[in-house]
């Protein structure tokens, strides 16, 4: 048997990201996707249906001087308590226009 999609749950997780990510890394900009939808069929999906996969697009300049993975380590740090709602997580950075 399939478990449902927890569009509800996802949201409510994708806003908690927002809010997260612009308290603690104040971004110039910020945009956060629910992509879970795409992946409602796959094992870990109908597994562990609390936890959604994500798409974080931030452009900040505070990590403008740090290495890619630095700035991946810093959005993970950030997102630390909410790692047991996320099953996937892909974080493009914006250089500062």
């Amino acid at each position: 048997m399939t478990a449902p999609l927890r569009t509800d749950h996802h949201e409510a997780t994708r806003l908690l990201i927002m809010t997260v990510l612009w308290q603690q890394l104040s971004p110039r900009d910020l945009e956060v996707t629910n992509d879970s939808a795409r992946h409602k069929g796959h094992r870990e999906a109908q597994r562990q249906p609390d936890k959604g996969h994500f798409i974080v697009s931030i452009e900040w300049s505070a990590g403008s001087g740090n290495s890619r993975l630095q700035q991946h380590r810093i959005v993970y740090a950030a997102l630390e308590g909410l790692m047991h709602r996320i099953h996937a997580l892909s974080i493009n950075i914006v250089k500062p226009s």
